[in-house]
């Protein structure tokens, strides 16, 4: 993962946020360091302060024994946007996303793809997280 970038979430406090849900002892979780397969397409997204997904619950209704059915994917985003992103996640994002596992159940007959996302645009970044060469773009 690049320097520049950290997870908003750490595997503890997911755990704590979801205790209350049906995954909360079944889903996989994953941290991914972007959120696109395609670097230079992700990598142009963050630089156009464009919508970047921090948090995606996954279901497929397709078992097998290598891939659980729920997945819980992390993903990094640039440093200086580390507060306002646990804003989106602490103030609310996270409660609303237990809500929807709630309702949608441990074994679902359907796909599920549940995301918290922030746009990078709305939101102030910390400049003291950046570096001088960082500050002049």
């Amino acid at each position: 993962m690049p320097e520049d970038f950290a997870y908003p979430l750490w595997p503890s406090r997911i755990t704590e946020l979801l205790k209350e849900t049906p995954q909360a002892e079944d889903a996989e979780l994953v941290f991914r360091w972007r959120d696109e397969f395609w670097e230079s397409h992700w990598r142009a997204r963050i630089l156009q302060h464009g919508t970047v997904t921090l948090l995606r619950a996954d279901y497929t209704t397709d078992w097998s024994p290598y891939f659980p059915k729920w997945k819980i994917s992390v993903f990094s985003i640039p440093k200086e946007y580390i507060t306002p992103a646990q804003e989106i996640l602490f103030g609310g994002g996270m409660q609303s996303l237990a809500e929807k596992l709630k309702q949608h159940g441990l074994t679902p007959d359907y796909a599920v793809r549940e995301k918290i996302q922030m746009n990078l645009a709305e939101w102030d970044h910390d400049e003291s997280r950046l570096t001088p060469q960082q500050l002049l773009t």
